[in-house]
This record gives C-alpha cells, sequence and structure tokens, in this order.
C-alpha cells in the first residue's frame, strides 16, 4: 500500500484545499438545519434527470448521491486520486449529504433511495444493463449495505433486470456481500478500477492507493461468485505525454487481463476542475520545459489527442486479437470528452477531421466495429492533421524516460504550491522516485 506522506498526496490535498475550505463552511451550517430541511434541499436539488448519468435502449448509468468516495473525502481534508474531479459542482449537496448522514443515518439511506426512486415513472422500462452506482458501493463508509441492498431490490422490478453493475474499490470486494446483492439480480457485474498497470504510477502519481494483490484477489472473489469482473483503465495519464500514455495503456491492459478481468472499460483522459490535468492547463500550459517534454501542448492541455486514441485501441487488439471483443469505451467518459475535443477544435484548420474521427469513437463505443475504426484511422492517413500530429509527437521522450518526465513535472508543481518547502520536497520525491520499477507492469 502506498505511504500517506507520498509528494502526490501533497499536491492534491493542495490543489483541493479551496473547495474543503467552502466544504467545511456549509457543513457546519447545514449542521444547524434540522433533518426535514436537509431533506427538503436535498428534493430540491437532485431532480430526476441529474442522476441518470447516461441512457440508451441498451444500458443506464444512475448516480447513487453519497457523501462523496472517502478516499477523496477525508477526515479533515480533500485529496483522492489526481486524475478525478467528480466533486467540484456538488460541494453544497456534499454538505447537506454529510450533514443529514451524521444527524441520523437512517434518514440519510431513506433520502438516498428517494432520490433514485424518483429517477424511474411507472412505465419506465429496465435497460439490459442497469448501472446503478456510487462512488465506492461497497463501503460502508459512503453508503450502508443495508441501503444499497434495498436501492437495488426496489429498482430490480418484477425480477426482470438482465444485469446489474456497480462500481467499487477494489479493496472492498466482499464476497458475502455480493452473495447477498445476487439476490437483487442474478447477473452481476463489479467493476473495479485498475487505471494504469504499473502500481508505482498508479499510487505515487495517480494517488489511487490500490495495489496489484487487491486487484487480483478483487477480480478472484468476483469470479468465485460467477460474477462479470469489469477493469477500469485509463487512456491518457496526467503530467505524461501521449506515446507514454499509449505504451501504458497497452501493457495495462494486458495486464488486467492477465489478472483475469471480463472486460476493461476504458476512460480517454479529460481535464476537469480540480484534477491534475486541468493544474497542468491553468499554471503549465505553455511552459517551455513541458512543452518540450510532450506534457503540456497549450490549449489542449490535459487531454489525450483524438489519434492517440486511436492508435492506442487499435495497436492493442491488432496484437492481442482475442481482446477485440472485451474492450467497452465508457459511455459516460467517451460523451465527456467528445463534447470536451469537439469545443476544442470549433476554430482548428482540423475541425471537419477531428469530428468526423470523434463520431467515429460514438459509434465504436455504440457497436464496437472494429473495422470501421481501423478504416477511419485509414482514411485520415496523410492528411495534413495526421502530419501535424507526428510532428508534434514524434520529439515526445518514451517510456523509457518516464522518470524524467515525472521529475520535471512535480518540480513545477512544487514550486508553485510549496516555494519554501520546494528543496525539502523534491528530495522527497527523488526517494519515491528511487522505488519506481518497470517490471511492474
Amino acid at each position: 500500500m502506498a505511504a500517506t506522506n507520498m509528494i502526490i498526496e501533497m499536491i492534491m490535498s493542495k490543489i483541493w484545499s479551496s473547495e474543503r475550505k467552502k466544504f467545511d463552511i456549509l457543513y457546519n451550517e447545514s449542521l444547524s438545519l434540522n433533518e426535514n430541511e436537509l431533506v427538503q434541499r436535498l428534493l430540491e436539488k437532485f431532480d430526476a434527470k441529474r442522476l441518470i448519468a447516461q441512457d440508451s435502449s441498451f444500458s443506464r448509468m444512475t448516480i447513487i448521491p453519497t457523501t462523496g468516495c472517502t478516499h477523496w473525502h477525508r477526515k479533515d481534508t480533500f485529496s483522492g486520486c489526481s486524475f478525478c474531479d467528480n466533486f467540484t459542482n456538488n460541494i453544497e449537496e456534499l454538505a447537506y449529504l454529510s450533514a443529514l448522514k451524521r444527524k441520523n443515518e437512517q434518514t440519510y439511506i431513506k433520502t438516498i433511495r428517494n432520490l433514485i426512486e424518483r429517477t424511474r415513472n411507472a412505465n419506465d422500462e429496465l435497460r439490459v444493463v442497469e448501472h446503478i452506482t456510487a462512488h465506492d458501493s461497497l463501503c460502508e463508509e459512503e453508503i450502508p449495505f443495508n441501503g444499497l441492498f434495498d436501492i437495488f431490490n426496489s429498482l430490480n422490478k418484477n425480477d426482470q433486470m438482465t444485469y446489474l453493475a456497480f462500481e467499487t474499490r477494489a479493496c472492498n470486494v466482499n464476497i458475502d456481500k455480493i452473495k447477498k446483492l445476487k439476490k437483487t439480480c442474478k447477473r452481476i457485474i463489479v467493476e473495479c478500477a485498475m487505471e494504469v498497470g504499473n502500481e508505482w504510477i498508479r499510487n505515487h502519481w495517480l494517488n489511487k492507493n490500490v495495489t496489484d494483490y487487491q486487484i487480483k484477489e478483487a477480480i478472484s472473489k468476483i469470479h468465485e461468485e460467477h460474477c462479470i469482473s469489469d477493469i477500469d483503465i485509463i487512456l491518457g495519464l496526467p503530467g505524461l505525454n501521449d506515446m507514454q500514455s499509449k505504451e501504458l495503456f497497452i501493457k495495462s491492459c494486458c495486464k488486467a487481463f492477465e489478472f483475469g478481468a471480463d472486460y476493461i472499460v476504458v476512460s480517454p483522459l479529460v481535464r476537469k476542475d480540480n484534477n491534475l490535468s486541468n493544474i497542468l492547463y491553468k499554471y503549465f500550459k505553455n511552459d517551455s520545459i513541458l512543452l518540450m517534454e510532450g506534457v503540456v501542448k497549450g490549449e489542449y492541455t490535459g487531454f489525450i489527442e483524438i489519434i492517440t486514441v486511436y492508435d492506442s485501441i487499435i495497436s492493442l487488439i491488432k496484437n492481442f486479437p482475442q481482446y477485440e471483443k472485451k474492450i467497452i469505451m465508457s459511455p459516460i467518459n467517451i460523451n465527456s470528452y467528445v463534447c470536451a475535443i469537439n469545443e476544442l477544435y470549433i476554430n482548428s484548420i482540423y475541425r471537419d477531421t477531428a469530428i468526423k474521427l470523434l463520431k467515429g469513437l460514438v459509434h465504436y463505443q455504440k457497436d464496437k466495429d472494429f473495422k470501421a475504426l481501423c478504416t477511419l484511422r485509414n482514411d485520415i492517413r496523410g492528411s495534413e492533421y495526421e502530419t501535424s500530429y507526428i510532428k508534434a509527437i514524434e520529439k515526445q521522450p518514451s517510456l523509457a524516460d518516464i522518470k524524467n518526465t515525472l521529475r520535471q513535472v512535480v518540480k513545477k508543481m512544487l514550486k508553485h504550491f510549496y516555494p519554501e518547502s520546494y528543496n525539502d520536497m523534491e528530495i522527497l520525491f527523488e526517494k519515491e522516485l528511487s522505488c519506481y520499477s518497470d517490471a511492474s507492469y
């Protein structure tokens, strides 16, 4: 398990510090309200549509509103994964939920269930896959298990649900809980996040705090109960360039399948308010050293390039054709990526090509037509867009140079966030970096 005094942990706590202060004020104010007032405010804040993150004729993702992932929501600070930000726009709601949970846990559970049930109507038809999830669904501190069970059970109309999916951290996968949840739906999909195969990067850079052993154990427990194991992998990592990210993605997918994953859920990197990608954009997007590393790229900082997404998936499947039907593009994250990139290319001379490629990703997410994906990629070969892309990436350091890339990024971060203690913290990071191993793929 990663140490709690890692440099990335300190950086993320600093990034989130202003939101934490905002939360503390709102939380203390919320404690002065009675239970009914808190419930009423939550009912006003969470309308039915807001909790549906994604919906199609095949699948629907419903977010269970809670006090937040406990890896992020600590006792005295916000921190968590460096690529993540599911909370900036929900600080007020988190304060209400936290105050309600402290006052009366049963009312907290009842309110969550009420909010979720309002997303359905009398004529609602179940989708093939009902993805109903908290941030860490099997974490008792986030949502007591009896509350989770009741929510799942209440939404499975007449025992007609085909697949029930939910997300949880690997360390919280529990056989007894899964066994009980199978009473609500016989076909269970448990989604856990690996994010990246290299354990050092996962914990010392992404700040995930999840080990290879925990992931392997989680997959084993899921299979023991004859359930499906989905593993999340990020395509594009904050603070790394496209070529490094592509190499890591392919290695990570192979490792996840070696561990026994049934499917891999792919999420392209996007920048969000308080994740590391947006900090790089906000403060360093034109930094000469980081530009040379390929870590920043002006207005496009914090996003994986569209062609890199194509080339990463195509390279993986061409080299390992047995994975073709086991790669799933995350519907919610693909949508976020496509919307953000589409906006970036509004005034670009490559807009038409970019839109064509983005539409191809949306179609691939829906139909998994690998040949169509390859055809689209081949269609732009030799184009000005591809030429510009190749020119940008050909000078980027490779995965073999990753330690130096991370070193340069951390130096910039520490000088910005911790100028007075920069030298001491740089030494601490070098000690961490000395433990980095290429063998952990």
